[in-house]
């Protein structure tokens, strides 16, 4: 034990305020670190007193340990609580490559409980992973078998993102749980057991599906062929590059599809090195994507000539030498001819005459490429989807759960884009629109609920809490040909209509300039319901996320100064010193806090003076915020 500790570095990187008293930070002068962490078995049952003793010793009030990546889990990690991670969006952040752990003498002589139930979760999206983090953090129980199915690897960050490679390293996902790469190919619900596509059999007791939805190109192809087709990528492989050599011995390629992926793809291939001539973006018939929409009106006020596309439907694909492809693709040819002299009062007798003077042809069109890169609209895994059809589980465009992410097997949750509220609890809502890592935390607590009612011996479930609520914004985003980056905030409501205009009622304000286009939109209540940017400056999605769902009245004027034309680029004037604290991971505590004494305040109107009672503890509360976070807010100050 030492006490030779980088206390600026642990603070940044780590919400230490639950090892300190009444949930503040501890005094760094009572902090020791442990640099190696053994225990003989003979004393295992002496541990807690032993580390106390040790804690004694070097007059430390707690106790840290830092966990590396792949670091075989230290003895006793039981006794130690694991300190959160701090999902931070400040513009400067050090990264530390550690997981940390903590004890305090409460801790140790707490009654923490053991959960051995055997949790799989089948996907490592962000709302699998911040469920399992939810579980990981819990104070009261610690989960000693978590088994995570990743048959890609965990691939995490990109533009739009909030859940980055620094946040797993500081969650110890390979300390604490275990890693299989491989996908569920059989379900057996009743000996509660999920087959492999490795051959291995996993046996649960409860099973959680956050598979996500990826492109089902190669599946779909695949169903009418016996070969693998590998020269045909998603874009998760092209990301990673899967040691295809991509683009160096490939000349000619197609990206197919309509999602703001294919435009990833297109950008990734100009990066490394491949002509655009070389690249053909094929978007499929019939298919929108009112994202993508939204993005190609954002590149066009900025005047970024994204590449031409055509429109035809992939229908088969096949290998031929050296490994090229010859994908077959059907175009629709539709011809519409309108007699003027047709007249007819009836308006179902119009519609049949008009109606025979349209044609429509199909034909083939064969296109060879070398490799064929599939974007297009994501779906559930083919085999997973099998698994829970021949399972009876409850499948309705989206795997159906209540309102606590449960199936109609109460041993199997499901959450994320694969899965969707019933009827009964959120009948418009859709769980994609959602912030992922919300929804994931949402999850992890009705797990965690469930296990606490199970300690206490509540057999019969509690009364209803009712629909679970989400407030938390959602960004999407991708680079861009031409070097550029695309990015789209928003609401659960924008998210599910994402567009450039304006909402009924509301208004937008926009700024560009020679290399960026940003756009707010704001709702009747002057709420901001969406931001749009489109520049070369590669921006943070979480960043612009923590305006999303602000009063306008919290961006300093910034509706005023708009009409006044004092601000010429509104993503600088957001990025001003005065924002610093809009972005600090804390303020949404802070906002919460405030709302609650605003609540309070109009339930004292009789009072005297009520908005006088309001403005001191307002100005407490927010001096207190920036005094404990100062060294995070430089450009603000504390006056007498």
């Amino acid at each position: 034990m030492t006490k030779d500790i980088d206390w600026q570095a642990w603070n940044g990187d780590f919400d230490l305020r639950g090892m300190g008293r009444n949930g503040e930070r501890p005094d760094p002068d009572k902090i020791a670190r442990v640099d190696v962490l053994r225990m003989n078995p003979i004393f295992a049952h002496r541990c807690r007193e032993l580390i106390l003793a040790g804690m004694t010793e070097v007059q430390a009030k707690v106790l840290l340990y830092e966990v590396s990546p792949k670091q075989t889990p230290p003895d006793l990690i039981n006794y130690f609580q694991q300190i959160p991670g701090r999902h931070k969006r400040l513009a400067t952040e050090k990264f530390e490559n550690f997981a940390l752990l903590g004890i305090t003498k409460n801790l140790a002589f707490g009654d923490r409980e053991m959960i051995n139930s055997q949790i799989v979760v089948v996907g490592p999206s962000e709302c699998g992973l911040s469920a399992i983090e939810r579980l990981l953090l819990d104070k009261d129980l610690y989960f000693t078998s978590i088994t995570l199915l990743v048959p890609e690897g965990v691939t995490v960050g990109g533009v739009g993102n909030t859940l980055t490679g620094r946040n797993l390293v500081k969650l110890g996902l390979e300390c604490r749980i275990t890693l299989l790469a491989a996908e569920v190919v059989s379900l057996d619900r009743e000996s509660r057991i999920v087959g492999l596509s490795n051959g291995e059999d996993v046996n649960y007791d409860y099973l959680v599906l956050t598979a996500g939805l990826q492109d089902q190109t190669r599946c779909h192809l695949q169903r009418t062929a016996e070969s693998k087709f590998s020269s045909v990528v998603t874009i998760q492989e092209l990301l990673a590059d899967s040691s295809k050599g991509l683009p160096e011995r490939r000349q000619n390629i197609i990206v197919y599809g309509s999602e703001i992926d294919a435009y990833h793809a297109l950008s990734l291939l100009e990066a490394r090195g491949t002509p655009r001539e070389r690249v053909r973006h094929v978007i499929p018939e019939g298919v929108v994507s009112p994202m993508a929409e939204c993005l190609k009106s954002a590149a066009g006020m900025l005047n970024l000539g994204l590449p031409d596309t055509a429109t035809m439907t992939l229908v088969e694909v096949e290998e031929a030498e050296e490994n090229k492809l010859i994908c077959s693709f059907e175009v629709r040819n539709i011809q519409v001819a309108v007699r003027d002299s047709v007249r007819c009062p009836a308006l179902t007798t119009s519609f049949a005459q008009v109606r025979d003077e349209i044609t429509e042809e199909f034909k083939n069109v064969d296109e060879q490429c070398d490799v064929l890169v599939a974007c297009d609209t994501g779906d559930i895994n083919p085999s997973l989807f099998q698994c829970i059809n021949e399972s009876s589980l409850v499948y309705d465009g989206r795997l159906v759960v209540d309102q606590d992410f449960q199936t109609n097997d109460p041993r199997i949750y499901g959450g994320g884009s694969m899965a969707k509220f019933s009827r009964s609890v959120h009948p418009c809502l859709k769980m994609e629109t959602c912030n992922s890592r919300e929804v994931g935390q949402k999850l992890g607590e009705s797990l965690v609920r469930h296990f606490k009612l199970q300690s206490l011996n509540v057999h019969d479930p509690p009364a209803e809490l009712g629909p679970p609520d989400f407030s938390m914004s959602k960004a999407v985003g991708c680079t861009l040909p031409g070097a550029a980056f695309f990015v789209f905030a928003g609401t659960k409501e924008a998210m599910a209509k994402p567009s450039i205009e304006a909402v009924e009622g509301g208004r937008c304000l926009s700024t560009k300039t020679a290399d960026a286009f940003f756009q707010l939109n704001l709702d009747s209540s002057m709420v901001v319901c969406s931001a749009i940017y489109c520049g070369r400056m590669r921006v943070s999605a979480p960043r612009l996320s923590c305006i999303v769902g602000l009063p306008s009245a919290y961006l300093n004027g910034i509706v005023e100064k708009y009409d006044n034309k004092d601000i010429s680029d509104l993503m600088l004037f957001l990025h001003g010193g005065w924002a610093e604290a809009l972005y600090h991971d804390r303020f949404s505590e802070l906002r919460a806090s405030l709302l609650k004494r605003t609540s309070e305040s109009k339930q004292n109107e009789s009072d005297s003076e009520p908005d006088a009672w309001l403005q001191s503890h307002v100005r407490e509360e927010v001096e207190s915020f920036i005094k404990a976070n100062l060294h995070e807010l430089p450009a603000y100050t504390i006056t007498a």
